[in-house]
């Protein structure tokens, strides 16, 4: 019998960077869910319960920060880990968004896609 591959829900509004991820994630061996903004990534999050939530901070309908605050006030949500991937460097968006248990604060431009990957494959 085979094992169940795990799923990534990639909440992204740049649409190369969600596809890019989707791909690399792909190639390791793990499904992905995409949502283009805050508000389609939490439906999609307490439908689906991926086994991690990759989040950008600036959005539209719903930005990361407030995607975050709600997942964490979700039972399942509050254990889910959540990598957040942005290119926001203010010392109080890493604040708002460390706060909170099981989150990893990383920064788009800093990072290699294989990074990214590995990151999120260690924190599965």
């Amino acid at each position: 019998m085979s094992e169940k591959k795990p799923t990534v829900l990639i909440v992204e509004d740049d649409d190369l960077i969600s596809e890019a991820l989707a791909e690399g994630f792909k190639r390791a061996g793990i499904n992905t869910l995409i949502a283009a903004d805050g508000e389609e990534g939490m439906k999609s999050a307490l439908k689906n319960h991926p086994a991690h939530i990759v989040l950008d901070l600036m959005m539209p309908k719903k930005d990361g920060h407030e995607m975050l605050a709600e997942l964490r006030q979700d039972k399942w949500g509050a254990k889910v880990p959540v990598t957040v991937l942005t290119n926001a460097t203010d010392n109080l968006d890493i604040f708002l968004t460390t706060q909170y248990s099981n989150t990893h604060y990383a920064i788009k431009s800093s990072m290699k896609l294989e990074d990214i990957i590995k990151t999120v494959k260690n924190r599965l």
